[in-house]
């Protein structure tokens, strides 16, 4: 959340440019597949 904070802040200031949101982009998606796999988790009966 706090990366989102500071990549829309950078948007509205012009300081994002194309390294930066790349940057973003690869932390969105590890965050993504996080979250991806703990769901599975949760969601798997239990043994």
């Amino acid at each position: 959340m706090e990366q989102l904070k500071l990549t829309r802040e950078d948007l509205v200031n012009g300081a994002l440019d194309e390294d930066g949101l790349h940057q973003f982009f690869d932390i969105i998606e590890q965050s993504l597949k996080i979250m991806t796999t703990n769901t599975q988790r949760a969601a798997a009966p239990s043994k």
